[in-house]
């Protein structure tokens, strides 16, 4: 790589909740060729809808100072664009739109992210041709939105647009200016990230998770989401909305190997854990009444960690809690007033906002 410096600098606004300090060192360690950065504050893209040049020229000052030292600047936003593009820029300042996502996929946002970033740089390497149709691969102009799921899942370039892209490598060694790396070694960067976006994608996994996995990382967690196993749909919503807040979530579907002891593992994490949801769904049944996860709770309470009651929206009556449980605060998703994701976020991190 020599001397070269300039990396790619992540960034978000304050409405998509994803954690780009921990996807850029994700990325570090996955990518040979690109490096990576992470803005230290979110920046403020004002009002919807984002519109372009009226939003890069407002946020021109904060932007500037940040591509001294940055090849390309990427914001990710959940604000929409007045022209429905997933992404838009101006010379090197990259803002891509989230907006709607949950209508589009059931795939974490940090994919989404992530397949963003394969888009540009797809760009970046050729820019001559794009598919119309939805095809699954990474050159679909995606009229309809509602492709970026198969792209996700199919992390392919077709055969005709990766021997394009080859045979321009093969002419050229020149560096791209968005990547500060030439076109070969951008190819080879970007085939591995669409299969590592596709691979967690078929597996609706989180691509972060998958990386920490992989790279051997003690993964700390902020809250274990106890929970009946006949909730799993609605708790499964609770996790990826939890996820889009920055809060990292112990969720066994997520965390359990398949084949191995689940008691023995969530026993191993249970120090790495640092609060506790005991979420109530539609079933109307506690967790607590299964005696392994009653054993867990337990332990929660006898280390002094936070453990919250959570009442979701759908639940008719309130439970009876076990006397061991009885002195915590509901969170009750049934109500409006105290607003209910506040109280989470609260119990979970300790920060009231």
């Amino acid at each position: 790589m020599g001397d070269r410096t300039k990396r790619v600098l992540l960034a978000t606004d304050r409405t998509l909740r994803v954690n780009v300090h921990e996807i850029a060192a994700a990325l570090n360690r996955v990518c040979k060729y690109i490096q990576f950065g992470a803005c230290e504050a979110p920046i403020d893209l004002g009002r919807e809808p984002l519109s372009n040049p009226a939003t890069y020229q407002a946020i021109a000052a904060t932007t500037r100072p940040l591509l001294r030292d940055h090849s390309l600047l990427l914001i990710g936003s959940a604000l929409p664009y007045d022209n429905n593009y997933f992404y838009d820029s101006d010379d090197n300042v990259v803002i891509a739109s989230a907006w709607s996502w949950d209508r589009l996929t059931n795939l974490p946002l940090t994919n989404g992210f992530v397949g963003f970033i394969t888009d540009i740089l797809s760009e970046e390497l050729d820019d001559s041709v794009s598919h119309d149709d939805n095809t699954g691969c990474v050159y679909d102009f995606l009229w309809d939105k509602t492709g970026v799921d198969a792209r996700l899942r199919s992390g392919i370039m077709c055969r005709e647009c990766l021997s394009r892209v080859r045979a321009r490598a093969e002419r050229s060694n020149a560096k791209l200016k968005l990547f500060d790396c030439t076109i070969q070694e951008g190819l080879e960067d970007l085939l591995v990230l669409l299969d590592e976006v596709a691979l967690a994608s078929r597996r609706e996994t989180d691509v972060l998770v998958r990386w920490q996995a992989k790279a051997g990382v003690p993964q700390e967690f902020d809250v274990f989401l106890c929970h009946n196993n006949d909730d799993k749909p609605s708790v499964r919503r609770l996790n990826q909305e939890l996820r889009e807040r920055r809060v990292v979530p112990w969720f066994d579907e997520e965390q359990l190997r398949p084949g191995q002891p689940w008691q023995r593992e969530l026993e191993a994490t249970i120090p790495r854990i640092k609060t506790a949801a005991v979420v109530v769904g539609p079933n109307g049944h506690g967790p607590w009444h299964e005696m392994e996860l009653d054993a867990f709770l337990r332990e929660f309470v006898n280390r002094a960690c936070p453990v919250i009651p959570v009442l979701l929206e759908d639940v008719g009556t309130t439970p009876v809690l076990p006397v061991f449980l009885r002195a915590f605060t509901w969170v009750d998703f049934r109500k409006s007033t105290p607003d209910p994701w506040r109280q989470l976020l609260w119990g979970i991190t300790g920060k009231r906002t």
